[in-house]
């Protein structure tokens, strides 16, 4: 894990670097379903500790495309690093760049050999981060991927879905984001930050962990935005609450003639705290005391 402070001497950015054992051939699924786990675990944290705003970015040199350890290490801004390897002889200052980052131990973290994670070979609907009646060694990879939402308040929900459609999309990214227009009935109104802000935040995610992907963001009037008019797009990320609509998606393009859409599904956990509605609830209560 590599800790980088921002401002003011205090921690708010983070990185976390998933290690695997070459010799245990770990397959990528399990390696997805652990970061999953992990942006759960780290948001349940960050609520009892009530830091909200504390940014984490997992990454996996497993993985083509994304920021490499070596590449965060070289960030001017490091402070921290946390290594679950005792042998710290392959990790120096000089080759961090810098002389004043603090090396620390860790022993006792979940190995991630005793995920494990089964796949239903060749299905139309894969869920990305539960278990599966066939064991399948891969994750699914797709040309031209597409999700949407409104990403308020760009909370750990977010990040995940964010973070799994970088893994399985190697060309082009297509992601909706709901205009301010259809927002005008959520709740704490107010609050709600602007289209641009939320465009931004998507982007500055997406740039720090995989910043080569094409990826086109779109603002979103109706439900369903290119989904249904893109004839190219070949798989859909939603999550475990909205995959209605991914059924509904399907069934328009039908009736266009297009070819359906894989639908790659994430469980929503903690749905009730993890959400930018309870977000907005916490905000605005501090500003009412």
């Amino acid at each position: 894990m590599f800790v980088i402070t921002v401002t003011g001497g205090t921690c708010k950015s983070f990185y976390v670097c998933i290690h695997t054992d070459k010799a245990f051939n770990c397959p990528k699924s399990v390696i997805i379903n652990y970061i999953s786990i992990l942006y759960s675990k780290i948001w349940n944290e960050a609520l009892l500790k009530d830091n909200l705003d504390l940014q984490c970015y997992i990454i996996c040199d497993d993985f083509e495309g994304l920021i490499s350890r070596e590449e965060v290490l070289q960030q001017p801004h490091l402070t921290q690093l946390y290594s679950l390897l005792s042998n710290q002889t392959h990790i120096n200052r000089r080759n961090l760049g810098q002389e004043d980052v603090t090396i620390i131990n860790i022993y006792d973290s979940p190995s991630i050999k005793q995920l494990l994670i089964d796949y239903r070979s060749q299905a139309k609907v894969l869920v990305l981060d539960s278990f599966y009646e066939e064991q399948e060694a891969d994750y699914p990879i797709y040309a031209k991927l597409s999700l949407g939402g409104t990403f308020d308040h760009l909370h750990y929900g977010h990040r995940k879905l964010l973070t799994l459609a970088l893994l399985c999309c190697n060309r082009e990214l297509v992601i909706g984001i709901t205009s301010s227009s259809m927002l005008s009935k959520k709740s704490h109104q107010s609050i709600i930050h602007s289209f641009i802000e939320r465009k931004r935040s998507v982007e500055y995610f997406i740039k720090s962990l995989k910043p080569t992907l094409k990826t086109i963001l779109i603002e979103l009037n109706d439900p369903f935005g290119p989904t249904i008019t893109d004839p190219d797009i070949d798989a859909i990320l939603v999550s475990s609450e909205t995959i209605k609509a991914a059924f509904k998606i399907n069934q328009i393009r039908r009736g266009k003639g297009f070819k359906l859409l894989d639908i790659l599904v994430t469980y929503r956990t903690d749905s009730v705290i993890l959400s930018s509605s309870f977000i907005r609830e916490k905000i605005s209560s501090k500003f009412n005391k």
